[in-house]
């Protein structure tokens, strides 16, 4: 089989079908809404569960207004919290603008100052593998995806799917192909096997 013909169908189950399946309408205007009555603690929660799509659509319209509260987080509170959630905001907004050297540094940062627990990690990690692919330092994104992995079984279920990247798509990257196929194989028996063990 071509490795063009390869890559486009490798492109089709990893891009097209996830996101014609997960993908759900961000209306703007209700969230800038709901942001500008929320107070200051629920701005910046809100803003960061925003993905990095979501973030770029509703950032010059919400910039100045973190940025206000960031000083304050920073200069005149000692909240982590608050510190953690601004290192996923400024990740995000550096990802965005292809600053992902900046954005390993702001996660990596977050994840050894300012994480308060497992949950906290798991979503830096789930962050920072993206941002070595894009670098394209493989080794990296391979080590955090190992060790997502390992810490697997004691994820939310609901989180694990957009925590962990899966080799296969690592591969992708890479352009390894026919290593790609190989591997999605492999996942999809795994995950068959795991979920007749769950139903019986």
């Amino acid at each position: 089989m071509p490795n063009s013909f390869l890559r486009q169908i490798l492109l089709n189950i990893f891009l097209v079908l996830p996101f014609l399946v997960f993908t759900q309408t961000f209306n703007k205007d209700a969230f800038i809404k709901s942001f500008n009555e929320a107070d200051i603690k629920h701005k910046v929660i809100l803003t960061s569960k925003l993905t990095a799509d979501q973030l770029q659509e509703v950032y010059p319209n919400i910039k100045d207004t973190l940025v206000t509260i960031k000083q304050k987080v920073y200069y005149k509170t000692v909240s982590n919290e608050a510190k953690f959630l601004f290192d996923l905001i400024d990740a995000r907004v550096e990802t965005n603008n292809h600053q992902h050297h900046k954005s390993i540094f702001v996660l990596e940062n977050g994840l050894r100052f300012h994480a308060q627990n497992l949950n906290d990690s798991l979503v830096v990690l789930g962050m920072l593998s993206p941002s070595y692919m894009k670098l394209r330092n493989y080794n990296k994104a391979f080590e955090i995806q190992e060790t997502l992995e390992r810490l697997k079984p004691r994820m939310p279920v609901d989180q694990r799917a957009a925590l962990v990247t899966n080799k296969s798509y690592i591969y992708l990257q890479l352009g390894l192909y026919t290593e790609s196929v190989n591997e999605l194989r492999k996942e999809f028996y795994q995950n068959r096997k795991r979920n007749v063990k769950t139903q019986t």
